[in-house]
């Protein structure tokens, strides 16, 4: 899959995702997230999420299967984050959190 196809995916998908969880639901998430140290997203959460729907949420079992058979098969961090509507930073801290590649690889 060309980069170009996965990004066009990934947009679509964010628009679905968007609309399907209204803006207060997903601050108020991040904000108990916050308060217990789970994460520290960035201010402009909803904006980023237009990009990355799926950013700064936490990771399925399903998206870990799905991370790791994009990585065995050869796809770069960047068409990984556009599949799976994560950033380069999130796929690469998983796969290192799963023990699959050095953290600073």
């Amino acid at each position: 899959m060309k980069q170009a196809e996965a990004v066009a995916r990934s947009k679509k998908a964010s628009k679905a995702s968007l609309s399907d969880t209204p803006p207060k639901v997903i601050t108020e998430n991040v904000n108990i997230a916050s308060q217990t140290g789970e994460l520290k997203p960035p201010k402009d959460l909803l904006k980023l999420r237009e990009t990355f729907p799926t950013a700064y949420q936490r990771w399925t079992k399903e998206e870990e299967t799905e991370l790791k058979r994009l990585y065995q098969n050869g796809f770069s961090f960047e068409e990984i984050g556009a599949e799976l509507g994560r950033q380069v930073g999130g796929v690469k801290g998983r796969l290192a959190k799963l023990g699959i590649i050095d953290h600073w690889q």
